[in-house]
């Protein structure tokens, strides 16, 4: 029997923002079980590149994937 591999952060991070459409970091963290400084980084990472958007600042925060990401699927 072949054995369900966990698919990647960055991947599933990217999914829950896709169903879920916005999430605060610490959702993130208690969704996906990765640690808090994962989640940041691969949300600082992905802001950067322009594949989601950040509103409000620390320690309200909400990400949500861009406009421009979500249309290219």
């Amino acid at each position: 029997m072949l054995k369900n591999k966990p698919k990647p952060g960055r991947i599933r991070v990217l999914e829950l923002l896709e169903m879920h459409g916005t999430l605060r970091p610490i959702q993130l963290h208690t969704l996906t079980g990765l640690s808090r400084q994962r989640i940041h980084s691969l949300l600082r990472d992905y802001v950067r590149k322009g594949v989601i958007t950040k509103k409000g600042v620390s320690p309200r925060t909400w990400y949500s994937l861009s406009k421009s990401s979500a249309t290219k699927k």
